[in-house]
């Protein structure tokens, strides 16, 4: 059985060593114990996305902020919150993080035995966890009981940061708020009052120093701490709150009546809380209380007393918070079959989209696509991750903005590959359970699967926003320190607690979504708790200006030899290797190192310099001139200067600034033609204009052996007057229709993610250099190092990911993924002529060639091995899905795409 891997944010128990140490420098109580606990902060098989922001440059390689090592993790320790670096076989996992609409997949580990093991890759929504937790007082550090219920507890704070409150039919969130305490130190008897919004630092109960601003030395009205205070009773008095939107069930005079409420408030018992989860969520080191007297006694919890003796007076306090040492969680998931099943915590991963993965779980609402354009709203009714198919319920034809579908007969079979979920659709965000939605009596503006997003930000102008948050955070900071400079010295302002979400019996327009049904109704719980059914038409998302989309997050691991497409680009980019054609035979005149020969290219560009006259732009664009630049060997021109750039260029209407440009520029220029002219493999065509000489379009073919073989890479690029100081734009043509990115590198939108565009992170030779790079370094590195047999591993740090059996089946999909898509860019290159390359693709796409890649797509569909994959020059093909058995749902995408091309009459 291979090793069980640590997340970010496990809780766990740090073991002592064989030399009967553990790994913590200072001598506690818990260490004396053994009873040392943790959270995990960093992770070797994850190091760039674990690491803290200052140890990103690896300064301290001695420290806690070095580089891990394989098996390493770095772990915080509480409570004297201590960050160290510990071995795995040091660290038990006592338990992992999850809520309600939390997403995650079965730890391999863990995933045998039984009788139905879950698949492979198979991703699952929590729809239940069920916690029990160990609990110390935070004063005593006794230990009150082991595995008491969740729901016996209740968070030591009324108010927190990032709850949701209710007023006046406004709905907003907690941007701050401001905390007074007491405290007594070892140095002065007696109860010292303190305060400070949580911004600047909060405070926890029995902590002798602020939480997150352990540098800070500031105090009450922010003076210093000098007694090393510890904390006994706090007290929420002062919050600020951005509102983010109104109830949507108002009518038009009644929305007039409802003004915004302040930003500040004092009066907390005016306001509803509620929390953004069914149940609180807590962590390692959270505090609680006991939710009510008769829990309290069932534990036999006694609160800690403290009492002040001064000419004040006498002042009395007591503690009953308590702080979180451990947690058991048993998590109920729903998977992506539909199954429903029952596991401990830690035997379940934590789960971010992978890239390409989907949403789909029973009841999520999608786009039904097809290559012919007729798409259709449908509910999930379960998906077979192995096979890449859904069954889903279509929308009824005669209700199709409500988003609601007949279960009567049954789910159609679809390939994945020809759904679009809410993630890769304008609203961007999905509607699952979990989610805190608004409801309204009317129609939204978006029809289903789209869902209405509300309360992005409560500002016109997020930034001006912004500032006024901050503003209203300062105010708020004046008015609680007014309000504590009018108690007396030992006491604390009265608390004044507010409505909790049981007590709000009269909400109902918002609520947190805990079901969705196949037939497309949302279940959605109000505040008090009653359950109610509304259609997807009515719900719009509740979401705040700290919000942030779910993405994939590229990590950083060890360091992988299997792909070395990167050491053969290297090799290509070397300054000592010439340049040279498909045959081998170096090229005159064209070697990188010859750029610095120019002595205009030795500073920078000069602002407004020297023009060029008519002669000097005839002699690098005529039609005469253009016609030297073509490939004899090929009939397909490889390089070619047009007399126009065609009117659906990217850049030509947008980046147009001058007709005429510098000497430099047309020098530089000549010498790029030069080397395109001879170097140019003939998998990429290059169409140059006459009429725009700061313009390319290129049009890459997919190398065999990949998932993009025979694919066309239609890329536009546009030469600012500055060229070649800096690098050329690009806009990638994407042809996949809102079904995710062709490539990691190859965003839907345009982008082309590659170093020596500056449009991603790199060094050296990997970076533009005017002195040393060209044009046809870009081209060659897309097809080279975008284009692989891998893409999967071109994402952002997946390079250095352990090669896993979950990442090299996260691998698989991405490339069928690929493969799909770059044929689907086979018919729309076929089917909507380029505009300039119109020739081109038709002679490119002979009817030899179109054979050849129906021949290949064919045998992926029927996945005969057996069957010689031949081309009509008799030489066996070495195709990419020649090793690659595809899924279900791939052939069913690929036969309709096959079906298309065969419709078209492609005459050369």
């Amino acid at each position: 059985m291979s090793e069980k891997l640590l997340e970010p944010f496990d809780i766990v128990r740090v073991l002592k060593k064989k030399d009967g140490k553990n790994n913590s420098k200072r001598n506690t109580k818990e260490e004396d114990n053994g009873e040392l606990y943790g959270t995990v902060a960093r992770v070797w098989h994850h190091e760039f996305e674990t690491l803290p922001i200052e140890s990103l440059g690896f300064v301290d390689q001695t420290g806690v902020g070095r580089a891990l090592i394989k098996g390493e993790y770095g772990v915080e320790v509480f409570p004297i919150k201590e960050r160290i670096i510990v071995d795995g076989s040091c660290l038990e996992l006592l338990g992992r993080d999850f809520e309600f609409g939390d997403l995650c997949k079965m730890d391999a580990t863990s995933n045998i035995g039984g009788s139905s093991p879950i698949s492979e890759g198979m991703s699952g929504i929590v729809t239940n966890v069920e916690t029990e937790l160990e609990l110390r007082h935070v004063i005593t550090d006794e230990l009150v009981g082991k595995r008491i219920p969740a729901d016996k507890v209740r968070p030591a704070e009324y108010v927190s940061v990032g709850d949701i409150v209710l007023h006046n039919n406004w709905v907003g969130v907690v941007k701050d708020k401001f905390d007074e305490v007491l405290c007594e130190t070892d140095e002065v008897k007696g109860l010292i009052r303190y305060g400070t919004p949580s911004s600047v630092g909060g405070f926890k109960c029995g902590y002798t120093e602020r939480i997150g601003t352990e540098a800070s030395e500031s105090g009450p009205a922010f003076c210093r701490f000098r007694y090393n205070p510890r904390f006994v009773e706090a007290r929420q008095t002062t919050i600020c709150v951005d509102w983010l939107a109104k109830n949507g069930k108002l009518t038009l005079q009644q929305c007039a009546q409802s003004p915004m409420p302040k930003p500040i408030w004092t009066e907390l018992d005016e306001l509803i809380i509620l929390k953004t989860s069914l149940k609180p969520k807590y962590e390692l080191d959270s505090q609680v209380i006991f939710a009510s007297q008769s829990a309290a006694k069932e534990y036999n919890f006694q609160p800690s007393r403290h009492v002040q003796h001064s000419h004040l007076g006498t002042h009395k306090a007591q503690c009953n918070v308590m702080r979180v040492t451990a947690m058991y969680s048993m998590v109920t998931v729903m998977w992506q079959d539909g199954r429903t099943s029952k596991h401990p915590s830690i035997n379940l991963i934590p789960q971010i989209l992978d890239i390409g993965e989907m949403e789909l779980w029973k009841g999520c609402h999608v786009l039904y696509t097809s290559i012919d354009g007729k798409d259709r709203g449908a509910v999930v009714e379960s998906a077979n991750v192995a096979e890449r198919t859904a069954n889903l319920y279509l929308y009824n034809d005669d209700e199709q903005t409500k988003g609601k579908a007949s279960t009567e007969n049954d789910p159609i079979t679809a390939s994945t590959f020809e759904i679009k979920t809410t993630r890769s659709l304008a609203s961007g965000r999905t509607l699952r359970r979990g989610s805190v939605v608004m409801l309204t009596d009317s129609v939204q503006a978006y029809a289903p699967p789209l869902t209405n997003i509300i309360g992005i930000s409560s500002y016109a102008d997020e930034e001006w926003g912004r500032h006024l948050i901050e503003a209203s955070i300062g105010a708020m900071s004046s008015i609680g320190c007014e309000m504590m400079s009018k108690k007396k010295q030992g006491e604390l302002n009265v608390q004044k607690k507010p409505r909790t979400a049981s007590d709000a019996h009269e909400i109902d327009w918002l609520g947190i979504v805990v079901d969705m049904q196949p037939d497309g109704t949302i279940i959605v719980q109000l505040p008090a708790g009653r359950n109610i059914s509304v259609t997807m038409d009515k719900v719009s998302l509740l979401v705040s200006l700290t919000d942030d989309d779910d993405s994939d997050i590229g990590d950083l691991s060890d360091d992988d030899d299997d792909d070395d497409d990167d050491s053969i680009m290297m090799d290509f980019l070397d300054d000592n290797i010439p340049w040279t054609t498909e045959d081998g035979a170096a090229v005159e005149n064209a070697n990188a190192d010859e750029w610095e020969d120019d002595d205009q290219m030795d500073d920078e560009p000069e602002v407004g310099g020297k023009k060029t006259d008519a002669a000097d732009e005839e002699s690098l664009d005529t039609p005469e001139k253009a016609a030297d630049y073509r490939n004899n060997k090929s009939d397909v021109p490889i390089f070619e200067i047009l007399e126009q750039a065609p009117n659906d260029h990217f850049f030509k209407k947008s980046n147009f600034e001058s007709t005429s440009h510098s000497k430099m520029f047309l020098s530089h220029l000549r010498k790029e033609y030069q080397i395109l002219q001879s170097s140019l493999p003939d998998t990429i065509f290059v169409k140059a204009y006459e009429d725009r000489a700061d313009l390319l379009r290129v049009l890459i073919i997919g190398s065999k052996g990949t998932p993009y073989e025979d694919a066309p890479i239609l890329i536009d690029f546009y030469l600012k007057p500055s060229y070649p100081f800096e690098p050329p734009r690009a806009h990638f043509h994407s042809w996949t229709d809102g079904h995710g990115r062709l490539s990691p590198n190859l965003y839907e939108e345009g982008m082309v993610c590659l170093s020596l565009l500056n449009t991603w992170t790199g060094e050296g030779v990997e970076k533009w250099h005017p002195n040393k790079s060209t044009l046809l370094q870009v081209f060659i590195s897309i097809q080279a190092l975008v284009l692989v047999a891998e893409p999967y591993f071109t994402e952002a740090g997946f390079d250095l990911k352990e090669r896993t059996d979950e990442v090299n089946l996260s691998s698989r999909q991405y490339s069928e993924r690929a493969y799909i898509l770059a044929r689907r860019s086979i018919w729309h290159a076929l089917k909507f002529p380029i505009p300039g390359l119109e020739k081109d693709v038709k002679t490119i796409y002979n009817e030899s060639k179109l054979q050849e890649i129906k021949l290949n797509m064919q045998k992926s569909i029927t996945d005969d091995r057996l069957t010689k994959n031949v081309g009509a020059n008799g030489k066996q093909l070495a195709s990419w899905c020649d090793n690659v058995t595809l899924s279900k749902g791939g052939q069913i995408s690929l036969q309709k795409i096959l079906s298309e091309l065969e419709k078209l009459n492609v005459v050369s």
